[in-house]
C-alpha cells in the first residue's frame, strides 16, 4: 500500500474501447484505493472527471461536476 499518497491522476491513461467514464464505477473505485491509500484526497480518471473526498465526510467523494456518490470502504 502507499500510506501517504494523496493524489492519484490516471488522466493521460488511455483505454482502447473504453468509452466515456461511469460515475459509480470510479466512486468505487476511489473507495477501494482509499482503503490501501487511508490518505487518498483527489482522483482524476481518464474522463477527466476529479473526484475528491470531502473533508468533513471520508466515505463522501465529489465528482469536480458537483455530483455526490456515497460510498463505504
Amino acid at each position: 500500500a502507499f500510506p501517504a499518497l494523496h493524489q492519484l491522476d490516471l488522466s493521460p491513461t488511455s483505454v482502447d474501447g473504453v468509452g466515456r467514464g461511469n460515475a459509480l464505477e470510479e466512486s468505487a473505485l476511489c473507495t477501494t484505493w482509499a482503503r490501501a491509500c487511508p490518505a487518498l484526497r483527489r482522483g482524476v480518471f481518464p474522463s477527466k472527471t476529479e473526484w475528491r473526498r470531502d473533508p468533513g465526510a471520508p466515505e463522501l467523494w465529489l465528482a469536480t461536476a458537483g455530483t455526490a456518490v456515497w460510498t463505504r470502504y
